[in-house]
């Protein structure tokens, strides 16, 4: 079930929680597999995808109660649905069927339902390592969401999307050619969401940009958020559209 377009891309920061003695860390990932169920007549759901850091380990995977009882056919998480599968051949395939449909056991306003949590241990991973996990094949769902933990961002592609998603160490440089992506917009756009951004954070108490440096704009030696860069994003959106300061 592929696009037509070419893939979709999201990135996700990767941050470490556990640090060992031998002073190379372990990161734990957990990923949510969950879809927006909308209609009762659904009978199945599935979707498989790969992994590319040979470092990435799957611990476990966990399904929720209510997806196992509504699920009575056929049910499995793993690849082959086998852990050991799964980490043999770096994929995933979550495949459920019900013997009758759905109905409204599953069903929440189109929001999304979890599936399936997935449990991951990456050793051995360093500055500048990056991991993808890329989609092979999503259906029959309305939409899937996936969503990288600790760091809660999530991603919902649009219907019958097949592409990848770039997991990068949290230390990494995260400024990519100009600055002003303060959202974090996964296409790197700089336009009037981020301009809110900035006004949230500055005069609302509202959280910081995820990547500092592109809320830099006036390249100062402090790198914080401030009023100067706040006009200088006001005179690039709306007055003279002055172009941004480069990452480097």
């Amino acid at each position: 079930m592929k696009d037509a377009k070419a893939s979709d891309t999201a990135r996700f920061d990767l941050i470490p929680l556990l640090l060992p003695s031998s002073g190379i860390p372990d990161y734990q990932l957990v990923l949510l597999l969950r879809v927006a169920i909308d209609s009762s007549e659904i009978r199945a759901a599935s979707a498989s995808f790969a992994w590319s850091n040979p470092y990435f380990t799957l611990d476990s995977a966990v399904l929720p109660s209510d997806v196992q009882s509504a699920f009575n056919s056929y049910l499995s998480a793993y690849r082959s649905n086998s852990r050991d599968s799964s980490n043999a051949y770096d994929q995933i395939s979550f495949n459920a069927v019900s013997a009758q449909p759905l109905g409204s056991s599953l069903m929440s306003n189109g929001n999304p339902v979890e599936l399936a949590r997935y449990y991951f241990t990456a050793s051995q991973w360093s500055i500048a390592d990056s991991a993808v996990f890329d989609t092979i094949s999503v259906g029959p769902v309305q939409s899937l969401d996936l969503v990288i933990r600790p760091d809660s961002v999530s991603f919902t592609p649009p219907v019958r999307w097949n592409g990848s998603m770039r997991i990068r160490d949290a230390a990494v440089d995260c400024c990519v050619a100009r600055r002003g992506n303060v959202d974090g917009d996964i296409y790197d756009f700089v336009n009037f969401p981020d301009f809110t951004k900035m006004i949230d954070y500055l005069f609302l108490g509202g959280p910081p940009a995820r990547c500092p440096d592109e809320a830099n704009l006036d390249l100062s030696a402090d790198g914080l958020m401030s009023l100067v860069d706040l006009s200088i994003m006001i005179d690039h959106l709306f007055i003279n559209q002055n172009p941004l300061p480069s990452c480097q």
